[in-house]
C-alpha cells in the first residue's frame, strides 16, 4: 500500500506539473545530489541526503526555495526508486521525512530571489521604466516596453507569448479577443489547454504594444531565441530598474505586469462583489482570465488590489469566456462543497 501511495509521473501516474517543471525539479535534484556528494565526500544514501538537506540546507533557504527543493527532491527519489526498485524502504523514509519537513523560520535575513522580485509598480514606475529604456542605445528597449505593456494589458506569462493570438472579436460586443495556450495546460493546473481574453474597448496604444510583441515574440520562438530574448530582457530590466531605484530592496521583474493585472481584475471582479455568489463567480473569472484551474493562487500569491484600482487604471479589464468561467466555478463549487461536507454539522454534540 505504501508503494502505491508513493507512485507519481516516474513511475507511471500523472503529475500535475509540466513536462518543463519536471525537468527542472530534476535539474536541481541532481544539484543537490552533487553538493551533498561534495559535502560528504561520497554519494550520500537517501536517508543521509534527507538529513543533509533538512539539517544544512533549509535553514539558509526561504519558505518559497525550501517548498521548491521539497519537490525536486520528492520527485528525484522517484526516479531513482524506478530505476533502482531496490532502494524502497529507505527511500520511503527519506520522502516521508523530506515531505513533512516545514521551513525554517529566519530572522533578520537577506532577501531571496523570489523575494527581490516585486509583485506592483509603484505609482508612475512603468511610465519611468518605459521612458528610461527609450532614453537607452539598447536595440531591444522598444520590445521591453511594448512586453510590459501588453502584459499589463493580458496578464500573460512571458513564455505564453509565442502561442498567444489577437484580433478582432466576432462576437457581440467585444472588440477584440486574445487566445493563448495556458502554460500550465493540465487537467490539475489549468481549467482547459487554452484561455480567451475579451475587450470592448483598447487603446490604439495598447493594440500596437501588443500586435508589435506578439509578431516578435512568434518570429523569436521561430528563430529558437524566445528564451534568448528573455533573458536579453530581464538583463535590461534590471539595469534599469536598478539605476532608477538604487535604494530598493525589491524590483519589478517581466513577471511583475501579471501580477500588476491580476490585482486590477481582483479588485474589478471580487472586491466589487456584494454577496457570496458576487464574490465566487468573481473568483471564477479571474482564475479564468489568468489560465488556472482554481482561485487559490490568485488569491494567495499574486498582486493586492488598490483602492478603487479599476475604475482609474488606464489599462482596460478583460473578460473570460463564459465556458472557461463555468468550469472554473464548477471546480471552486466542489472545493465549497467538500469543505463544508468535511465540517461538524452545527447541532453536533461535542
Amino acid at each position: 500500500m505504501r508503494d502505491k501511495d508513493h507512485q507519481n509521473n516516474a513511475t507511471g501516474k500523472a503529475s500535475a506539473c509540466s513536462e518543463q517543471t519536471l525537468a527542472a525539479y530534476e535539474k536541481r535534484y541532481r544539484q543537490l545530489i552533487r553538493e551533498a556528494e561534495r559535502h560528504f565526500g561520497e554519494v550520500p544514501t537517501p536517508e543521509r541526503f534527507a538529513g543533509w538537506l533538512i539539517e544544512t540546507k533549509r535553514p539558509t533557504l526561504g519558505k518559497s526555495t525550501w517548498r521548491q527543493y521539497q519537490a525536486a527532491t520528492v520527485y528525484g527519489f522517484k526516479l531513482d526508486r524506478a530505476a533502482n526498485p531496490s532502494i524502497t524502504a529507505t527511500i520511503f523514509d527519506a520522502i516521508d521525512r523530506v515531505r513533512s519537513t516545514r521551513a525554517a523560520e529566519l530572522e533578520d535575513a537577506p532577501l531571496r530571489t523570489s523575494q527581490q522580485k516585486a509583485k506592483r509598480f509603484k505609482p508612475g514606475e512603468l511610465d519611468k521604466i518605459n521612458h528610461r529604456a527609450l532614453s537607452t542605445k539598447s536595440p531591444n528597449a522598444l520590445a521591453l516596453t511594448n512586453c510590459l505593456n501588453a502584459s499589463n494589458v493580458s496578464g500573460l506569462r512571458p513564455c505564453e507569448w509565442p502561442t498567444a493570438q489577437f484580433r478582432r472579436s466576432e462576437v457581440p460586443g467585444f472588440e477584440w479577443e486574445m487566445k493563448v495556450r495556458c502554460a500550465k495546460a493540465n487537467d490539475v493546473r489549468a481549467h482547459g489547454e487554452f484561455r480567451t481574453l475579451r475587450w470592448t474597448h483598447l487603446d490604439a496604444e495598447s493594440v500596437n504594444a501588443i500586435t508589435d510583441w506578439i509578431f516578435q515574440a512568434h518570429q523569436a520562438e521561430i528563430a529558437g531565441a524566445y528564451k534568448t530574448l528573455l533573458s536579453t530582457l530581464r538583463a535590461l530590466m534590471l539595469r534599469i530598474t536598478s539605476s532608477l531605484f538604487p535604494k530598493r530592496t525589491t524590483h519589478s521583474t517581466l513577471y511583475t505586469p501579471r501580477h500588476e493585472a491580476t490585482a486590477r481584475w481582483k479588485a474589478a471582479y471580487v472586491d466589487s462583489a456584494t454577496t457570496d455568489d458576487e464574490r465566487l463567480h468573481g473568483l471564477a473569472i479571474v482564475a479564468a482570465l489568468l489560465g488556472h484551474a482554481s482561485d487559490a493562487t490568485a488569491t494567495i500569491h499574486y498582486g493586492r488590489p488598490r483602492r478603487g484600482e479599476n475604475r482609474s487604471s488606464r489599462f482596460p479589464i478583460p473578460t473570460a469566456d463564459p465556458d472557461e468561467v463555468a468550469r472554473v466555478r464548477r471546480r471552486l463549487q466542489q472545493n465549497l462543497d467538500r469543505l463544508a461536507a468535511s465540517q461538524p454539522s452545527q447541532g453536533a454534540q461535542p
